[in-house]
This record gives structure tokens, C-alpha cells and sequence, in this order.
């Protein structure tokens, strides 16, 4: 993936995953620009992702997008877990990835087999999540809507809204093993 890509005003439906940048390989997510987009029924809306520590993302911007349903990947098993929006450097020795998350509407189900979250950031991420609509429809249980994981952060959630299902067991989940988003992530002035 090039840097100051831009992927925006489209309508995507029913495949693995939405919108997929794969910048492993040693290349560049930075600057990336997802915005304006409908996303239905994939398995992973929208996934950044690198293996490499010398894959970089910085300034990658995901905005304005509706992201509903994932029908075709609610298996009763582990099969597939579901995002709406995923990110990560699976490589300890990277950079951490800087992101910011804002006016997205995620609405649906994650479903019933290996729901992980609405937002996940992962291994090497540092995210900004603000102004975000999450509404559950009550079906599923998830990780976590807000999930971060793995030598991450510093975070930061604010300002956002979340209509919760009883079923999950945690509206922001904060994994604690290792050197990780544990004492990095900053909750403030959302609407549970």
C-alpha cells in the first residue's frame, strides 16, 4: 500500500473483509484515508494489518463510515471472528501505528461465534476514538466493543456513544499481558 491512499464513497457488501490494506512486506499504510464508505456483512469491515516490523502506519485517518452486519460470518464456532474495524503490526519490533477512529456508526450484530469487537486495535497500535455511534441490536455477545491488545497504546475514547446488549460482557476491554495498552488507555466523556 502506497502512503496518502484514500478509500471513500463506496457501497461494499458481503466479502471476507470490506476494505483490506495490507501493508506488510515492509511497506506503508501511512496516510491512509478511509472515509464516507458503506460497509455491510463482511467478516472484517474494515482491517489494517502488517507482520514486519518494517511496515509502518501513521496518520491513518477512518472516518464517516456506516458499518452494519455480519450475517454471513456468524458461525456457532470460532471459524471466523468478526470486526468491524481491526488494526495491528503483529511484529514486536514495529513502530507503533498511530490512528484516529471518529463519526463511524456501527449498528447489528457482531455475532454468536467469535466476536471480537467493533473497534480492535491490536499489537503496535496507538488509537484516538472519538464521536463514534456503536448501537447493538442484542444478539451477540462480543470481547469487547472498544478491544485493545498486545503492546499497544496510548489510547484514547471520548466523546463517543454505545447502546449496549446485556450479552456483552464488556463495552471497553483492556488486555493486560505483556507490555500493553494496560496504564496507556484513556477513557473520558462517553455515553454508555
Amino acid at each position: 500500500t502506497s502512503t496518502n491512499t484514500s478509500i471513500h464513497d463506496n457501497v461494499l457488501k458481503n466479502a471476507r473483509s470490506g476494505v483490506l490494506v495490507d501493508f506488510d512486506s515492509g511497506g506503508s499504510a501511512s496516510g491512509v484515508s478511509v472515509y464516507n464508505n458503506t460497509i455491510a456483512d463482511h467478516g472484517w469491515h474494515i482491517s489494517m494489518g502488517a507482520d514486519l516490523a518494517t511496515s509502518t502506519a501513521s496518520g491513518v485517518q477512518i472516518y464517516n463510515n456506516d458499518i452494519s452486519d455480519w450475517l454471513n460470518w456468524q458461525y456457532p464456532s470460532a471459524t471466523y471472528h468478526t470486526d468491524g474495524i481491526i488494526l495491528f503490526n503483529n511484529d514486536n519490533a514495529a513502530a507503533v501505528g498511530t490512528y484516529s477512529l471518529y463519526n463511524n456508526y456501527f449498528h447489528g450484530s457482531l455475532g454468536a461465534g467469535s466476536a471480537t469487537g467493533y473497534i480492535a486495535c491490536g499489537q503496535k497500535t496507538s488509537c484516538t476514538i472519538f464521536n463514534n455511534l456503536m448501537v447493538d441490536d442484542g444478539s451477540a455477545s462480543c470481547a469487547g466493543y472498544f478491544w485493545f491488545y498486545a503492546w499497544g497504546g496510548p489510547h484514547l475514547v471520548y466523546n463517543n456513544t454505545l447502546v449496549a446488549s446485556p450479552k456483552s460482557a464488556y463495552r471497553i476491554a483492556v488486555t493486560t499481558d505483556g507490555a500493553n495498552a494496560a496504564g496507556k488507555t484513556t477513557v473520558k466523556n462517553n455515553i454508555f
